[in-house]
């Protein structure tokens, strides 16, 4: 998996998946599709229609994964939902996090 190139939201859009090296939403964004990334931020509204895989994964704010979640460190200061599967190695919750699939830490 190679990460070259970022994605940054501002105010509202989408985005088709892939593999970045960064992805920052300020406001509300959409990845209609797998993704992966070495660090995932999310101030606002967030959700991936896919699956995630994912080194750092930061929310403040709202935030929804409709696919697997692989991620080595979590931080959500807001709401999550993982509507699948979700191995997380870290975790940091000041908030909610709902996980409606299997989790392994």
């Amino acid at each position: 998996m190679e990460h070259q190139h970022s994605l940054t939201v501002n105010g509202s859009g989408s985005s088709a998946g892939g593999d970045y090296n960064k992805v920052k939403i300020r406001g509300e964004g959409t990845i209609s599709n797998d993704m992966s990334c070495n660090e995932f931020k999310t101030y606002g509204t967030s959700e991936v229609c896919g699956n995630m895989k994912v080194k750092s994964y930061v929310v403040y704010g709202d935030s929804e994964v409709q696919g697997n979640v692989d991620a080595e460190y979590v931080k959500v200061y807001g709401n999550t939902q993982m509507h699948s599967d979700a191995h997380i190695e870290k975790i940091k919750v000041r908030g909610m996090i709902e996980v409606k699939g299997k989790v392994n830490w």
